[in-house]
């Protein structure tokens, strides 16, 4: 299983690999380019609508819902914590998106105001190595392939210090296909943190994808 692969499954995991500054500081408007498969422009439209007014009005611990009647998509935000950096303004935010099908997907990420705009901030993943992602993908493999639920294959690279764990919650069959809910986690040295929750199934290549957007491909070549 490849980094491409896991970051072009689903937004909440790009949101980890974020590398350069232009990236890192683009507005929650790129949420309407990820790989969600049924998330339609009406959805997303909703979803910074709600995500805003949490942001600008919302106290700790404060949660949204946001629901398209037409396309059945939905989920909800949860403002986790207050924090300055810097001089800035910034919100720990949980996000959970549920599809019409039933497919969910969980992420947990920092925002900071800047320019009177919610920005994402640089995820931890900006200083890995070659080496670790080597150490994440073999990790990975390992754990989709070979572990039990409930439990958890860690990696560290001892150069760098930086980290990750993937937990394995459950196994559930997606359309016929073979699937891991997985908790995946990365940490640097310093350190920062970032994690997702996600459905990832296994292709006949063996290759290892996000459950709804795999499920999209094979409907478009039908």
């Amino acid at each position: 299983m490849s980094v491409k692969i896991i970051t072009a499954a689903i937004f909440s995991f790009a949101l980890l690999t974020l590398s350069s500054g232009a990236q890192a500081f683009m507005t929650y408007e790129f949420l309407t380019d990820s790989p969600q498969a049924y998330m339609k422009d009406a959805d997303y439209k909703l979803l910074s609508q709600t995500l805003d007014d949490l942001l600008d009005n919302g106290k700790d611990g404060a949660i949204k819902s946001w629901k398209n009647p037409a396309t059945h998509n939905a989920g909800s935000l949860k403002v986790l914590l207050s924090y300055h950096d810097g001089n800035l303004n910034c919100r720990r935010v949980g996000f959970l998106l549920k599809s019409a099908n039933k497919l969910k997907t969980q992420s947990t990420f920092n925002l900071c105001k800047i320019d009177n705009q919610w920005t994402i901030k640089d995820g931890p993943a900006k200083s890995f190595t070659d080496e670790d992602w080597k150490l994440f993908n073999s990790a990975a493999q390992e754990a989709l392939s070979t572990q039990k639920d409930g439990s958890i294959k860690n990696w560290k690279n001892e150069k760098t210090g930086n980290s990750g764990a993937f937990k394995l919650i459950s196994t559930p069959s997606v359309e016929g296909r073979q699937c891991r809910v997985v908790n995946i986690s990365i940490a640097t040295s310093k350190p920062e943190t970032a994690e997702s929750t996600m459905t990832l199934c296994k292709e006949k290549d063996g290759a290892w994808s996000n459950a709804a957007e795999s499920a999209d491909t094979t409907a478009t070549r039908k």
